[in-house]
């Protein structure tokens, strides 16, 4: 089974650092730029069946300078403990990167976190699920037309999304939104598992922050506080000398004004054109927005919020993050190179918008800054038929290799 089929995902990249107030050499790593060509090299490699120094291109993925574990990793075997162990897995395999690295101290490892979807597979996640006080950090589903909540309308076709995993008795419910978009399922799901998947008190299936509740508090700390110190911080993240930084996945687009509401996307890549799509969450299929009932003001609303809750994560005050921007683009087939790199730029745009300060302080160089000019490499791990990409960062002397 593959890992996540992405082909271009809008990213947020993130590296450790001590907490310090926002200053324009807070905005990039701390580590020095290197124009060492294995240092200054990075993959995003996943095994979906297993830790991937178990597997037989560890020698390879062991020898780029920065390593980017994505969440799908080891997804056959962390959805069959109980509950799910996708968060301390993605810590073991960094261990094991770190204990057996070929580049000493400056080789890197990160770690995959989501700042839309909430993935009950991640244990600092699921422990908000399994406690109902914070149900209002998370969206959900719209009241049937007869005004009856969701659990009178599980199955009658209200909802694209069930409600209900019948798997269990009596069945495991929530009206809180949650898709099954790149779920585990039992028996068969994307990643199968071989009993009912254990994903806590609530289904398996990705849930959706609601961003709009970045400063209510549950139980004295705000969901943007949450952020910063859970699923950032502690053990599997900030606190592990094993994990340098993050990639931060997924986003809230603004709504489009100029079209019918909801829009029709079905996971197309209309979803994906740059700057903005045209609403739906990041790696959704648009069904979303009918399910919960977002009108285009809300989506509009939800990515102001996330926008703000983002920004204090990486730039804040109380920042424990430094922030670097990046478009990821990865395995894309050569014919759809050039329509996915003009989408690409546009998206640079937008994360200048986003972080500006950051683009403005993160480069001495403003042509890289400008452009991110695209080298294209065939590495030892190059697949027939496609092709991988260097891109030159804002950051002189750091290239991303996306194989």
């Amino acid at each position: 089974m593959p890992c996540r089929a992405t082909t271009w995902t809008l990213g947020l990249v993130a590296a450790a650092a001590a907490a310090a107030p926002l200053r324009a050499s807070a905005l990039t790593p701390t580590w020095p730029p290197t124009y060492d060509m294995a240092l200054s090299s990075t993959v995003m490699p996943c095994n979906n069946a297993e830790l991937m120094s178990s597997g037989p291109n560890w020698p390879a993925i062991r020898s780029y300078g920065l390593i980017d574990i994505d969440w799908s990793n080891a997804k056959q075997k962390w959805i069959n403990t109980s509950p799910m162990s996708c968060e301390e897995d993605l810590l073991k395999q960094a261990e094991l990167i770190k204990a057996n690295n070929t580049l000493g101290a400056s080789q890197k490892v990160w770690v995959y976190r989501n700042g839309v979807w909430a993935m009950p597979w991640m244990t600092h996640t699921r422990k908000l699920l399994d406690d109902p006080a914070y149900d209002v950090w998370f969206l959900k589903f719209k009241n049937g037309s007869d005004g009856r909540g969701p659990l009178h309308h599980d199955g009658d076709g209200t909802y694209k999304s069930p409600v209900c995993d019948h798997n269990f008795s009596p069945p495991k419910c929530s009206e809180l939104y949650h898709a099954q978009s790149q779920t585990p399922g039992y028996p068969h799901g994307d990643g199968n598992c071989d009993k009912p998947c254990d994903c806590g008190r609530l289904p398996c299936g990705p849930y959706l922050f609601d961003h709009r509740q970045g400063d209510t508090k549950v139980k004295g700390q705000t969901l943007r506080e949450w952020f910063v110190a859970e699923m950032f911080g502690g053990p599997t993240g900030l606190d592990s000398p094993a994990i340098s930084g993050f990639y931060i996945d997924d986003w809230w687009p603004m709504a489009d004004h100029h079209h019918s509401w909801p829009p029709h996307m079905n996971n197309s890549q209309e979803q994906w054109e740059a700057p903005y799509g045209n609403g739906g969450a990041g790696d959704m299929d648009g069904s979303e927005l009918a399910d919960i009932g977002l009108s285009a003001n809300d989506v509009d609303d939800l990515h102001a919020a996330w926008v703000s809750n983002m920004k204090t994560v990486v730039t804040g005050e109380k920042a424990v993050l430094f922030v670097r921007l990046y478009v990821k683009m990865i395995i894309l087939p050569r014919q759809a190179r050039d329509k996915h790199w003009e989408n690409a730029k546009k998206s640079a745009v937008f994360l200048q918008r986003l972080f500006p300060r950051a683009a403005s302080h993160g480069s001495s160089s403003t042509a890289a800054q400008r452009e991110m000019k695209l080298k294209q490499t065939r590495p030892a791990t190059h697949q027939e038929g496609r092709e991988s990409f260097c891109s030159f960062h804002i950051m002189p002397g750091f290239i991303s290799c996306f194989v």
